[in-house]
């Protein structure tokens, strides 16, 4: 796959146009933008070695209505890129990451959900590097040693004593591991200015691929 040329095409079909006339037309007219509310973002730390363990993400401070089902989709992007040593240890960390996530919630009664996440993961070589790089020489940021690595190359690689523990350096994918869900809501006022609170819980079982990290070989549960 060419990226290079992938990256022309998608510069070269922008609508420039099209996008300044939008953009203007939001700022020129403001009172014909409606209030919408805001929701924290369903993702958590995406580092291959920490995402596959149960750690939960922010909520909705509000449970979902008794007899209703809310359906979510979310998409997570992560270009990791480590390598570093200490001692008689060595870990590289060198590829991207996608998590498609696939939500269900169901309001059992009034106050209290259940849900069920289904995420499905996709480890590949970094197509973003070449972009990050430039990024980061745009704006002087350090490169952390990214820029001397292969670009495009996917290396998740532990050592100890020279011996590998864990070395992933082919593209995978498959689903991670399920987690079930439930939430109580604790306070929730109507009043203008309105305030909720809810307590959100998650068990996370091991049905994912522990050896590609798609999951992590336990069982966790998180509050």
């Amino acid at each position: 796959m060419n990226i290079n040329y992938i990256r022309k095409c998608i510069l070269k079909n922008i609508n420039y146009p099209k996008i300044f006339f939008i953009f203007f037309t939001i700022v020129l007219y403001p009172h014909t933008l409606y209030a919408l509310d805001i929701f924290p973002f369903t993702t958590s730390n995406q580092s291959p070695l920490i995402r596959i363990y149960g750690l939960p993400s922010p909520g909705n401070a509000i449970v979902t209505p008794v007899g209703k089902i809310d359906f979510q989709m979310a998409l997570d992007l992560a270009n990791n890129y480590i390598d570093d040593t200490a001692g008689r240890e060595r870990i590289v960390l060198d590829g991207e990451g996608y998590q498609m996530k696939m939500v269900a919630i169901y309001g059992i009664a009034k106050g209290v959900e259940c849900g069920i996440e289904i995420p499905y993961i996709v480890q590949t070589g970094g197509l973003l590097d070449g972009f990050i790089e430039s990024y980061h020489s745009t704006f002087g940021f350090p490169q952390g040693g990214r820029d001397q690595a292969p670009k495009g190359r996917l290396l998740f690689q532990y050592q100890r004593n020279g011996i590998d523990r864990l070395k992933i350096d082919t593209s995978n994918s498959g689903f991670g591991d399920l987690r079930l869900t439930s939430a109580f809501q604790l306070y929730q006022s109507l009043n203008e200015g309105a305030t909720a609170l809810a307590l959100r819980t998650s068990l996370k079982l091991p049905t994912g691929d522990s050896g590609q990290l798609h999951g992590s070989g336990s069982t966790d549960l998180a509050v």
